[in-house]
């Protein structure tokens, strides 16, 4: 990473995601919402709305930091709740999610990958709304996951 702007930066999105997860776990540290399912022979399947918030999240914070949007700090916050191994399919499906939108959005939406926008969509209006004071917290993530959305 680039700064120790960006360092504080992924630490408060981290810091910010956690306290969702722990709500989902019962304030224990019992895992996260799956971000990646790997199928028998080894493929990953992403959970696209999940890459997608996450993605939103950390972009919104760093507009209202004004700091640049940073892949590798990106992959750093996957990396910190899922794993290497996680984050390394999760930034590749990112790249072909992210190009698949800007080309041809109609085709992407065939893929599924209007989970991803509306994720991400989600993810950095609620980091603004909570900048704003609109809401409390944060907590698509916690109320999805949990079944109450």
């Amino acid at each position: 990473m680039s700064s120790p702007a960006v360092t504080d930066l992924v630490a408060d999105v981290c810091s910010a995601l956690k306290a969702q997860y722990q709500l989902l776990c019962g304030g224990e540290d019992r895992g996260n919402p799956p971000l990646v399912h790997w199928t028998n022979d080894g493929k990953p399947i992403i959970d696209l709305w999940l890459m997608g918030y996450i993605s939103g999240f950390y972009d919104a914070a760093s507009q209202s930091r004004g700091c640049p949007f940073e892949l590798n700090a990106l992959e750093l916050i996957f990396c910190v709740f899922y794993g290497e191994e996680d984050a390394s399919a999760a930034v590749a499906q990112y790249h072909v999610v992210r190009m698949a939108l800007k080309s041809d959005s109609e085709a992407a939406k065939l893929f599924g990958f209007d989970e991803f926008e509306e994720g991400m969509l989600s993810g950095g209006n609620e980091l603004f709304e909570w900048l704003s004071k609109k809401i409390q917290c944060p907590l698509k993530v916690y109320k999805r996951y949990s079944g109450m959305a």
